[in-house]
């Protein structure tokens, strides 16, 4: 099985928006591991474990909880696996919402990193044991619940305390229902310690070419002006009814990712970028266009208070409007 991985520190990453067309990804549910409340022992929402009965459950972060302090790559919460001197490993699972296709290939991404301290006890002495040693970690696939599962990519070691992008390369040799991210030992074959692995912002899962497993992208505009603005969207959003509503998946500045329409994106930079000059006025034709532009922003999540839209049938675009053609 072919398995490859590419690490990327975020220092590095890139300093422009992309958006990536093809097919729709296979998103995971919570994949930023979102809990209302970190704790110990806690799986966040949407999330399930196989460990073993008598094992403690993964723990979901920053709570304070063995002396943990990193701040989280994205949201609220992350989530931070152990192994033990035992040989127990710790991980997550989901069911997705269709299978990975045997014969496929898929790019998945996640951020990870290591805390200078996991203070805990070793459940075979009782002593305290500080599980700051570095571990890597598994990807898997399952065919069912908790089944004998399939190796689909194996991470470098993680030792920076900084958030780290760890990348993977998949390709199943069976249709898998089941996602396992898993902490490992760097050497299995050596006698087990006590390590740990911190995890945040899971991406999608992209399928691509196996023969070339790239994301098609290219540069998002971030326009500067209103009539850079108003070009873009004319250019991007007409006809309304065929694109409005299509969606790409879109990468930030920071590394994070977002999935919407990169019209849309463009025009939340230029009224965050701008708040000084109101709420963007957006004129269309027909009541039936305005609907469908409503509805987009809607889903997008623009703030109302930010735009207007208004049935136009003038002559001419009034001054600092978005005036959408026929």
């Amino acid at each position: 099985m072919h398995k490859q991985y590419r690490q990327t520190g975020i220092g590095f990453l890139i300093s422009f928006v992309v958006f990536c067309a093809g097919a729709q990804p296979l998103f995971l549910h919570n994949p930023s591991l979102e809990d209302a409340r970190p704790r110990p022992a806690k799986l966040p929402l949407g999330w399930f474990t196989c460990a073993p009965l008598g094992y403690s459950l993964p723990d979901i972060h920053p709570g304070g909880a063995f002396q943990v302090k990193t701040k989280p790559c994205h949201g609220r919460t992350y989530v931070g696996m152990v192994g033990r001197p035992d040989g127990s490993l710790e991980g997550i699972c989901q069911e997705l919402a269709q299978p990975l296709d045997s014969g496929a290939c898929y790019l998945f991404a996640l951020y990870a990193a290591l805390s200078p301290h996991y203070l805990s006890f070793d459940p075979q002495t009782g002593q305290s044991l500080d599980y700051n040693r570095s571990l890597r970690i598994k990807v898997l696939g399952g065919i069912s619940r908790c089944g004998n599962d399939v190796l689909l990519g194996i991470s470098p070691p993680v030792v920076s305390s900084g958030w780290t992008r760890m990348e993977f390369f998949l390709q199943p040799v069976a249709s898998l229902n089941f996602l396992r991210i898993e902490a490992d030992f760097l050497h299995p074959d050596s006698l087990p310690y006590g390590g740990h692995v911190l995890i945040d912002a899971l991406s999608p899962l992209f399928e691509v070419s196996c023969d070339d497993p790239k994301l098609s992208t290219e540069p998002l505009f971030f326009p500067a002006t209103i009539e850079e603005c108003r070009a873009f969207l004319v250019r991007h959003l007409y006809p309304l009814p065929e694109n409005a509503m299509q969606k790409s998946l879109v990468w930030r500045p920071n590394g994070h990712w977002d999935y919407g329409n990169p019209a849309l994106f463009a025009l939340q930079t230029f009224m965050d970028r701008h708040p000084e000059r109101g709420p963007v006025t957006l004129a269309v034709r027909r009541l039936a266009d305005k609907r469908i532009l409503l509805r987009a922003f809607q889903e997008h999540g623009l703030q109302q208070d930010k735009y207007r839209v208004k049935v136009w049938h003038g002559r001419a675009c009034p001054p600092g409007w978005i005036c959408l053609p026929d």
